[in-house]
């Protein structure tokens, strides 16, 4: 642990409290400095030679000096075969080091190598400030989006339905006696899920939202990601069909704070009910410019209400302008846009 050249190994569970104590001293004061506080109550720290059985298990390397504690990485496993960096922090020592970039990735190849034995194709990570996204380019990540951050509140609800309503009136191009519905994904029964990332699929053609992510991850990584997710509620999600066609897909999880966003839980209404992720809306291509996207947003704000939603959240590429001119237009308020990051395990 003090040896004369700085040695990057995984962290041992009986290390861990104190290196993650020492992590967050160097954090700059940011939300991302907060998230491994819930991590540790919630997750199992494993460490080499586990097995991965909790899908939110989190694992831990450090690079030791002769001083001890310079760099210290935090990684999550989440759903579908990938995983999230929730810190990564360094000391004084570590960054004036001519060679910091080549210790960065030393700090994470211990990280990486147990990733591959757990099949994790992709790593994940979110920057605030630049100090961040540069220790991520260092490590190898790519930028993929600016995330805008939105959020409705449940006194809204009522009035963008309305207005979901009316703005998927204005100008649509939809035949005359067309029949269209929603189908539940807890309802698709046998074959359910085949279905669903099928849908999926067809909705990430030509897709604005993050399409830089295409260069990390296939579209069955990602569909796979959305899956398996442990938050995903079936019974809120759903289908939406055009003539007995699956058009398009409205994905709705229980924010379980996964990330903690302070500024988003102290906005929540006074109720009991569960906080409400869009996770994903998606049309096929040939349906799109139809405003059918409206249509998908004013059925998850009627889902909440109905759950008693104590608030609706998601998160946007800044980039998506047709997806962000309907969320301002229905009331959406930007919270804060953080940089989004990627990797491949393998890379």
């Amino acid at each position: 642990m003090h040896d004369r050249e700085p040695v990057s190994r995984l962290i041992r569970p009986s290390e861990f409290d104190e290196c993650l104590r020492w992590g967050l001293m160097q954090c700059e004061p940011s939300r991302t400095a907060e998230l491994p506080r819930s991590d540790r109550a919630r997750c199992p720290l494993l460490s080499s030679g586990d097995r991965q059985t909790d899908p939110r298990s989190i694992i831990a390397a450090g690079t030791f000096g002769p001083a001890g504690l310079q760099a210290l990485a935090i990684v999550r496993l989440v759903a579908g075969g990938s995983a999230t960096v929730v810190l990564l922090a360094s000391d004084e020592r570590f960054e004036a080091s001519g060679s910091s970039a080549d210790q960065l990735a030393g700090l994470l190849r211990p990280l990486l190598g147990q990733l591959r034995e757990w099949e994790v194709t992709f790593l994940q990570a979110s920057a605030v400030e630049t100090s961040q996204a540069e220790r991520l380019r260092r490590c190898g990540f790519q930028r993929i989006a600016e995330l805008s951050i939105l959020f409705l509140e449940p006194d809204d609800f009522a009035e963008v339905i309305v207005a979901a309503r009316k703005g998927q009136e204005f100008g649509s191009k939809r035949q005359l006696g067309a029949t269209w519905g929603w189908v539940p994904i807890a309802e698709l029964g046998a074959g359910g899920n085949g279905r669903l990332a099928s849908t999926l699929s067809a909705t990430f053609r030509q897709t604005l939202d993050c399409p830089r992510l295409g260069r990390l991850r296939t579209a069955d990584e990602i569909v796979r990601g959305y899956i398996e997710s442990p938050t995903l509620d079936r019974e809120w999600s759903r289908l939406l069909q055009l003539n007995g066609q699956d058009i398009g897909c409205l994905l709705l999880s229980r924010h379980v704070g996964d990330e903690p966003r302070e500024d988003i839980e102290a906005r929540r209404g006074e109720g009991t009910g569960p906080l409400m992720e869009l996770s994903y809306l998606g049309i096929t291509p040939a349906y799109r410019g139809q405003r059918w996207g409206f249509e998908l947003v004013a059925e998850a704000v009627r889902v909440a209400r109905l759950a008693g939603a104590t608030g609706v959240a998601l998160a946007v590429d800044h980039e998506n302008t047709p997806a962000v001119a309907i969320y301002r237009f229905l009331g959406f308020r930007e919270s804060e846009r953080e940089g989004v990051w990627g990797r491949r395990v393998s890379g």
